[in-house]
C-alpha cells in the first residue's frame, strides 16, 4: 500500500510525536509499503493523489479541518490523535468535575473542543489512541462509531531497546532522587513539580531540551529557595536516559497536557513506578499512578510511589507489533 504520513516538524510537535511517525513511517517501509512524509503546508489534492492512505499525526486541529475540505473525494484518511488534540479541556476534566457541575470556563471549552471535533473526527476513516481509557473518553465525547476508533498502543523505540543492551552508565546522582523527562516547556508542568518534592527526602532530576521555559523555572526555583532541590540535566542521549531511569526512585509525567509519554513507558519497562498526571494518557496497571497535576496531588502521588515496593517491568510492544496491529485495523470493517 501506499500511505502519505502528514507530520507537522519536529519544531512545532512533541518529540514523541514525531519519533512516533518517524518510527510508524521507517516499519512500514520495512514491510515493502510506500510511505511518503509531507508536511502540513505542502497538502493539497494534488499533493495527496494516489495514494491509499493518509495518515495525519501531531497536525493542529484548525490546519486539519482546513486541510480536510480540500481532501480528494474517496480518499481514505487516518488520524493519531495521542491525547493532546483536545488542546484546551479534556473529557475526564468534565466526568471528573468531584460531583460537581464544571464551571462555565470549561463548559464553554468543551463545548468548542466538542464541535470542532466532531468536524474533524468525523471525516476520518480510522481514528488511533493510545490507551482503552482514552477510547473511552473520545467516543461518547465525539459522538463517535465505536468501529472507527482503534487502540494502537504506545511502543518502545529500536534506539532505547538498544541503549538498554549496552553497557550500563552509572546513576547520574549519589543521592535519591525522582525524575522528569521531557522539553522545558509550560505544558510540562515543572514549576508545581519542584514545589510538590521540595519537603520529600528526595531530589528532582530534570532531563530534556529547554524551549524557552528553563529560566522562568530557574527564576521560581531561585524565588522559593529551591535551588537546591533539583537539578537540570540538559539533554540526554538514550544511554544516558536509561541509567536516570534506572536510578530513580520514581518517574514523573505531570503535564497539564500530553503527547506521547513514552517516557513513562520506558520506565515501566524497567521497574520503576510512574506518577502520571490525570489528564495524560499513558500506560495503565500496577506501577502506574494517577495523580492530579497540583501540588499536593503530586506531592502525594510521589511520596506514596517512594515508599512502595519494587513493581515487576512491563512488557510494552515493539514497533513491529504497534504497526502490525495498525495495519490490521485499517483493514476491519468500520460503520
Amino acid at each position: 500500500m501506499r500511505f502519505a504520513i502528514v507530520c507537522d516538524p519536529p519544531e512545532r510537535v512533541t518529540g514523541g510525536i514525531e519519533r512516533h511517525a518517524r518510527s510508524l513511517s521507517e516499519e512500514l517501509a520495512r514491510r515493502g509499503h510506500t510511505t511518503v512524509g509531507i508536511a502540513p503546508a505542502e497538502v493539497s489534492k494534488d499533493s495527496l493523489r494516489g495514494f491509499d492512505w493518509v495518515v495525519f499525526e501531531g497536525v493542529r486541529r484548525l490546519v486539519l479541518l482546513r486541510h480536510l475540505r480540500s481532501m480528494p473525494r474517496g480518499q481514505r484518511l487516518a488520524l493519531f490523535t495521542h491525547g493532546s488534540f483536545l488542546e484546551e479541556t479534556h473529557p475526564t476534566e468534565i466526568r471528573n468535575a468531584g460531583g460537581r457541575s464544571p464551571s462555565p470556563t470549561v463548559r464553554a471549552r468543551a463545548a468548542y473542543d466538542r464541535t470542532l471535533g466532531r468536524a474533524v473526527f468525523g471525516r476520518f476513516d480510522r481514528v488511533f489512541v493510545l490507551t482503552e481509557s482514552e477510547r473511552d473518553d473520545i467516543i461518547p465525547f465525539l459522538d463517535l462509531s465505536p468501529s472507527r476508533v482503534h487502540v494502537n498502543p504506545l511502543f518502545i523505540s529500536a534506539e532505547f531497546q538498544h541503549a538498554v543492551g549496552s553497557p550500563p552508565l552509572p546513576s547520574p546522582a549519589p543521592t535519591p532522587y525522582v525524575c522528569a523527562v521531557g522539553r522545558i516547556e509550560p505544558r510540562k508542568n515543572f514549576a508545581r513539580l519542584l514545589s510538590a518534592v521540595a519537603p520529600l527526602p528526595v531530589r528532582l532530576l530534570l532531563a530534556g531540551q529547554d524551549r524557552g521555559a528553563l529560566a522562568q523555572l530557574r527564576e521560581f526555583s531561585t524565588a522559593a529557595h529551591l535551588d537546591e532541590r533539583w537539578r537540570y540535566l540538559g539533554r540526554v542521549s538514550e544511554t544516558e536516559k536509561v541509567a536516570l531511569l534506572r536510578g530513580a526512585r520514581c518517574v514523573v509525567v505531570s503535564s497539564f497536557l500530553e503527547g506521547v509519554p513514552t517516557v513513562a513507558l520506558e520506565a515501566r519497562s524497567l521497574g520503576r513506578i510512574v506518577v502520571l498526571s490525570g489528564l495524560a494518557y499513558g500506560p495503565e496497571g500496577p506501577g502506574v499512578v494517577r495523580s492530579p497535576a497540583t501540588v499536593e496531588g503530586l506531592r502525594s502521588a510521589i511520596g506514596q510511589s517512594i515508599r512502595a515496593d519494587d513493581v515487576p517491568p512491563s512488557r510494552p510492544p515493539g514497533v513491529e507489533e504497534s504497526t502490525e496491529a495498525f495495519l490490521r485495523d485499517l483493514q476491519a470493517p468500520a460503520s
